[in-house]
């Protein structure tokens, strides 16, 4: 072994280090590192999956460093071993391993099979609720034929201590399948065939998404969150409530008041939203986070669903969720759903009237208060600019004092001008806590 072979085994052995693996997993890797080519795949079956989560970033920087050094030198046998024994040892979670950023996960996907790059594909996405959106994860459901065995498998290789990822999969499973019987039913309609769906894989995946919703509910919640008895009423609700009926008075009275974490409360009504046609908990979780926080909750619904989803069940949404249909107006008016506004309008066009009115008259009363505010950072500049005009003169006129030349006139500024300005513009801090900050780039605290 010459030099550079030397500096590369170690560094091999430092990323192995860095892994942190268990001592049976350890053995195997020094099995699979040591054998020539032909072996690996059979090696690489006894490892034993474990959350590669919780490694210190630094650690973290070490496997990704050993990964970066082998690209950079074209070393990509090296490479191809690397990576596909991170991937075996740590399934979803061999993303904290391999890479920083979703977008480096291209570089490696070569080397990777199918399944094992939509589980950490899934993992590097489900954890920012900025990446939670229907342009990233439908990368997860790419239109390949056996995608939902595909989404099946790389839930199998999810092992990460909390199941964000899982949950993800499965929501996007069950969406996908049911837009594939939706076509197949149309074209077995049309040849005259009976349509039967699968049954016990799609009940398994089910049975999960709901067992998870109920155990993950209380999460949701900021401090001090739910009590034991809030709780159970809750989570029993997700599992025998009627979305049909009038949502629970006593239900939402627990919820008056609840802060939720956005985050959370983003992938989960989301994943219910794409498996909303699959149980009566799917829509009825979607009510309690509703009666939490309405906005939040159409969000989640929009942002992690197709286009032609949403608009499908936005009408049921309308049904079963605890909100008025002046807030349905407000929120389309504001995300701009043409489709469903249109349909407000139909079915509802003096409360759509009566909204834009509204609207109208917000819109006037911020743009006078932008007029205002415009008119009074003038008068903040003027001021300002004659207080430092007077300042200036007080020095000259205290060096001139010094040479004997007698003392001269002050002008009369004080900072206490500036502050009766500051009171009269009391109403750009109260318009601006409604609708954002009037004056940009540079506030009162700023200017003073």
């Amino acid at each position: 072994m010459n030099l550079n072979e030397e500096r590369n085994y170690q560094k091999l052995m430092d990323a192995l280090d860095a892994l942190r693996l268990s001592e049976e997993n350890r053995k195997t890797a020094d099995i699979y590192f040591s054998q020539s080519e032909g072996k690996e795949a059979e090696i690489l079956k006894q490892v034993k999956p474990q959350d590669l989560s919780e490694l210190p970033e630094e650690d973290q920087n070490k496997s990704i460093s050993y990964i970066e050094h082998l690209k950079k030198r074209g070393k990509k046998e090296e490479l191809s071993r690397y990576v596909r024994f991170v991937a075996a040892a740590g399934g979803s979670t061999a993303r904290y391993a391999l890479f920083h950023h979703v977008y480096m996960l291209k570089d490696l996907q070569e080397y990777l099979p199918p399944d094992q790059s939509l589980a950490i594909r899934a993992e590097a996405l489900v954890w920012n609720m900025w990446t939670l959106s229907w342009m990233n994860i439908k990368e997860l459901v790419r239109p390949v034929p056996d995608n939902l065995k595909l989404l099946r498998q790389a839930m199998s290789l999810c092992c990460h201590k909390y199941d964000n990822a899982k949950v993800l999969l499965a929501a996007l499973y069950l969406n996908e399948k049911k837009k594939k019987e939706e076509n197949q039913r149309a074209i077995q309609q049309i040849l005259g065939r009976h349509f039967s769906s699968e049954g016990s894989e799609e009940r398994e995946i089910i049975g999960f998404l709901i067992k998870n919703l109920v155990s993950s509910l209380p999460a949701v919640f900021q401090s001090p969150g739910l009590n034991e008895e809030e709780k159970k009423m809750l989570q029993d609700y997700v599992v025998t409530g009627n979305p049909q009926g009038s949502f629970p008075q006593d239900l939402a009275k627990v919820l008056t008041g609840k802060q939720t974490h956005q985050y959370l409360l983003t992938l989960l009504s989301g994943c219910a939203f794409l498996a909303l046609p699959y149980s009566k908990s799917f829509p009825v979780f979607l009510q309690i986070m509703a009666a939490a926080n309405p906005a939040d909750t159409m969000n989640a619904c929009r942002q992690m669903s197709e286009d032609a989803w949403f608009q499908e069940h936005a009408s049921r949404l309308e049904w079963i969720l605890p909100v008025s249909t002046g807030f349905f107006v407000q929120w389309y008016m504001k995300n701009r759903v043409d489709g469903r506004f249109r349909h407000m309008i139909s079915c509802a066009q003096d409360l759509v009237l009566e909204e834009m009115e509204k609207e109208e008259s917000l819109l006037n009363s911020l743009q006078h208060a932008a007029v205002r505010a415009g008119e009074l950072y003038q008068k903040y500049e003027k001021k300002i600019a004659e207080l430092h005009a007077a300042e200036a003169t007080e020095a000259r006129l205290g060096e001139a004092e010094a040479a004997d030349e007698g003392p001269g006139e002050v002008p009369a500024v004080e900072w206490s001008d500036i502050w009766e300005l500051i009171g009269e513009a009391g109403i750009v801090g109260s318009l601006a806590g409604a609708g954002g900050s009037l004056i940009t780039g540079t506030g009162v605290e700023d200017l003073l």
